[in-house]
């Protein structure tokens, strides 16, 4: 049996004590960050997909995450992969760690927003592929964060539709298929492209749990959550569970763990 979690870290910026407005200091992020590192290691799952997680942020008196993360995942393999990118001065993206050696695939999924400012602050189109190989089968892993709110639907549908495309051909290949990360959809509320791929036999590992809360109050158990986190599976993996932890202590979303065995 192995075990995938995935995690939007939120950069560092967030945890349960943060309300919508408040701007984190260098001590808070940093706090943040060193908190999530320790809870991924007493997770200890065999692979973690991580989202948000900067080299740079120059409002966070440029402190490296994914350096951070290297530092303190040291038995783990790591490749990082920018999702939003601006003249150097912000640097965030995707990241994944493996406790074995893999091999990696990038690229970017169809983005257009009007208005240039939008375009550039709400960047979420790169995904990053990481193939393992376990007992003579190849695992390909897909780490994805696409794009963020409900006037943006129509875009990160063609997001989904051109992932999916890519992850389909791998199963095509024989593999074994994993895509996972942060879907920025309400699985438990909204329709979408996804439920096509469920019907062609590509299975939903999705918590009944939340695993992103409100930041408008600080959060408590009452604390309205929603499911926008999780997997989608190719017909060969088994689900053993798949469970939000619940924790909201470092970051505005909730590590999502998943065990499962490879058919």
């Amino acid at each position: 049996m192995l075990s995938i979690v995935t995690y939007n870290t939120g950069h560092g910026n967030f945890n349960s004590d943060y309300i919508k407005g408040n701007k984190p200091n260098n001590k808070t992020v940093k706090s943040n960050i060193e908190g999530q590192i320790k809870l991924l290691k007493e997770i200890d799952a065999d692979i973690i997909l991580t989202q948000e997680n900067g080299k740079l942020i120059i409002d966070q008196h440029q402190i490296n995450q994914f350096k951070m993360y290297r530092k303190g995942l040291d038995k783990y393999q790591a490749k990082y992969y920018s999702n939003n990118n601006i003249i150097n001065l912000v640097d965030f993206g995707n990241a994944t760690f493996t406790k074995q050696s893999a091999k990696y695939q990038t690229f970017n999924t169809p983005y257009k927003i009007k208005g240039l400012i939008k375009n550039i602050r709400r960047i979420n189109k790169g995904v990053l592929i990481t193939e393992l190989s376990i007992d003579n089968k190849k695992l390909v892993i897909f780490n994805i964060h696409t794009v963020a709110y409900k006037e943006n639907y129509k875009i990160r549908e063609k997001q989904f539709a051109y992932i999916f495309e890519r992850a389909i051909a791998e199963f095509l290949k024989g593999n074994y298929v994993i895509v996972g990360g942060d879907f920025n959809h309400e699985f438990h509320k909204d329709k979408s492209i996804l439920d096509t791929y469920e019907m062609l036999g590509w299975n939903k590992a999705i918590p009944k749990e939340g695993t992103i809360r409100s930041n408008k109050e600080k959060y408590t158990k009452k604390t309205p959550t929603f499911t926008i986190d999780g997997f989608i599976v190719s017909k060969n993996i088994e689900v053993i569970k798949v469970e939000s932890l619940n924790n909201f202590k470092y970051s505005d979303h909730s590590p999502v763990l998943m065990h499962f065995k490879l058919k």
